[in-house]
């Protein structure tokens, strides 16, 4: 009795061999794009939650009095300058890539985008109190991401002033 494979017991178990390892290229290829995904999908949400920091803490402390679109704005950015009670400024700019407040730079990754920010006031009159007034400031700056379409993990913020 010989020992030893036949030529379709070999060909057979390479070609076994190579179905195998196709399969968990693709496992171990998936895996790596979920990973890509959630961390991007958690760095946006980071970056969001800073950013609200950052425009909630200057706007609630400093008593807002006014703002205005920047005269010397790049082309491609959008520049708001915001005045406050107490004397300070601080320049808000918004590109593609890229959202600063103050010292606080908002980078997006590659997957991502920041859409063209709104701002504006309103003014509401308080119904309790008859011809009062006040001030709404809207902030809206909507982020895309590539990897999730439907989620918008931009600002969007409301304060009230004088």
């Amino acid at each position: 009795m010989k020992r030893g494979f036949t030529l379709v017991e070999l060909i057979t178990t390479f070609a076994l061999t190579a179905v195998i390892i196709v399969l968990l290229l693709n496992v171990v290829i998936i895996i790596r794009n979920l990973y890509t995904s959630s961390n991007v999908k958690t760095q946006l949400y980071i970056e969001q939650s800073l950013l609200s920091d950052a425009l909630n803490s200057k706007m609630r402390d400093n008593n807002l009095s006014s703002y205005e679109e920047c005269e010397d704005k790049v082309e491609g950015e959008f520049c708001y300058t915001f005045y406050f009670k107490d004397a300070t400024i601080y320049t808000l700019t918004v590109s593609e890539s890229k959202i600063t407040f103050d010292n606080f730079v908002y980078n997006l990754d590659n997957y991502s985008r920041a859409g063209i920010p709104e701002i504006r006031t309103e003014t509401v009159i308080d119904s309790d109190v008859e011809l009062e007034s006040k001030k709404i400031l809207i902030i809206k700056i909507p982020v895309e991401c590539d990897l999730y379409p439907s989620i918008d993990y931009g600002i969007n913020l409301i304060y009230q002033y004088l």
